[in-house]
């Protein structure tokens, strides 16, 4: 893995590299190694050799991982996948891996889904706004919000916001398990209708389940922080969740 820059751009403040690595192998067999944490080599790379023996062909899996020294984040950034077979004497071959400065700084960052029912309290207004701050910032990912209400117009509300702060693109979910919807809200019918938004009302929002397992179905395994302020109606609806077309796990799994 190469950051693209050369490891001196990433010095911390007592003058070690900021950032290490480490590997997982995943063998022909199934059996896995996993590496320590360690330092990049002189070059910014960090490489495994094979040994013909035991493991001499089959399909190998090889995931990278990048860790923070300061805050001990472990992300993954890389998985390569390739055939090995036995040669010639004489004949090698190589398999390199490159993470670029995108990698390091998609990988580096928490994503996050902000679960809200924005419609009584304007708290909720306030925490996404901040969310929406540090995605523009880089700190985080804002990779969608759901809004779990019985308000018709904060979906619409939460979408107007996201727009507001120019991060349109972010997709919004709304609770559809609802027996019925009434605007109680004191500010989101007025944040709706004075506001541009990417959707018009709350039938064009995706359903939150939906949107929750398409978003986890598309991340890495405790890739994912899930903040909620309000009902848990939506998560619970995600947990009873059975396999779809975006993925075969059910909600549990």
């Amino acid at each position: 893995m190469d950051s693209g820059t050369g490891i001196k751009e990433f010095l911390n403040n007592k003058g070690k590299p900021a950032w290490l690595c480490k590997y997982r192998i995943i063998y022909p067999d199934g059996k896995a190694f996993e590496s320590k944490p360690q330092e990049f080599l002189s070059s910014g790379y960090s490489c495994f050799g094979i040994k013909p023996g035991d493991y001499t062909e089959g399909v190998w899996k090889v995931e990278w991982f990048l860790i923070n020294r300061e805050k001990l984040q472990e992300n993954h950034v890389a998985t390569t996948v390739f055939q090995s077979t036995w040669g010639q004497t004489g004949q090698k071959t190589s398999f390199n891996v490159k993470a670029t400065e995108d990698d390091i700084k998609i990988g580096s960052k928490p994503k996050v889904i902000f679960d809200t029912d924005i419609d009584s309290d304007v708290d909720d207004v306030g925490a996404l706004a901040m969310l929406l701050n540090m995605h523009k910032s880089g700190s985080i990912e804002l990779a969608g919000v759901i809004v779990t209400s019985d308000d018709p117009y904060s979906p619409v509300c939460a979408d107007a916001i996201c727009t507001y702060y120019g991060n349109e693109g972010i997709p919004v979910g709304f609770y559809m398990g609802n027996s019925s919807l009434t605007n109680h809200s004191r500010y989101s019918k007025t944040i709706a209708d004075e506001f541009p938004a990417g959707i018009n009302s709350w039938a064009e929002a995706e359903g939150s389940t939906r949107l929750y397992r398409r978003l986890l179905e598309n991340s890495d395994d405790s890739s994912v922080i899930i903040l909620t302020a309000g009902h848990l109606s939506s998560l619970q609806k995600l947990i009873e969740s059975q396999s779809d077309k975006n993925s075969l796990l059910s909600g549990k799994t």
